[in-house]
């Protein structure tokens, strides 16, 4: 049997209190509130009367199908200002991700990849590598302002690159070169 609904509902809104304190927001942050939404559709689907229910179970299942077929044949995103991609929006940001890299492999050598954000807009991130960074091609690193220099230092035989993914469309432009690193 469930606990009350009242436990429940109380615990849904500490759930929603804790989220609403967090600066930053990912869609995986909200998982465990799920447990919360579960158990309360649970309880208000035992309390319906079960010719209502099969009748639901219907409706319910045409309309989620309905909505994964919509979102995925127009390839929307559900809203301008959710960066991240959901369940039913393509990659965008990993194909312009994808696209910069591809741009960067078709130099020759070895690459840093310096990402540049728009701090007025909220981005998902570019920056992730193997872990073996040395031995990559294309390294990427979020954009440090001044302490940019310790990267410089460090892979002074690659070329860098500043990377603007917040730009319409994102663009890499070369910052510095081997051939200009100055010597030790």
């Amino acid at each position: 049997m469930l606990p009350d609904k009242g436990l429940l509902l109380a615990a849904g809104a500490a759930f929603l209190g804790a989220l609403l304190v967090e600066q930053t927001v990912y869609p995986h942050y909200a998982a465990p509130g799920a447990v919360v939404l579960y158990a309360l559709v649970t309880a208000a689907w035992r309390a319906t009367p079960e010719r209502v229910r099969l009748f639901n179970s219907g409706v319910v299942m045409s309309v989620v199908l309905a909505t994964v077929f919509v979102c995925k044949a127009a390839d929307v995103q559900i809203s301008p200002f959710w960066p991240w991609n959901s369940w039913c929006d393509s990659p965008r940001q990993g194909r312009a991700r994808a696209a910069i890299q591809r741009q960067i492999e078709q130099q020759p050598g070895r690459h840093v990849a310096i990402v540049r954000y728009n701090r007025s807009i909220l981005s998902p991130s570019w920056v992730f590598n193997s872990p073996d960074i040395d031995s990559q091609r294309v390294i990427w690193a979020q954009d440090m302002g001044e302490r940019n220099q310790e990267l410089l230092d460090y892979y002074r035989d690659r070329t860098f690159w500043i990377v603007e993914p917040d730009a319409k469309p994102p663009r890499a432009t070369i910052w510095r070169t081997p051939q200009q690193a100055a010597p030790r």
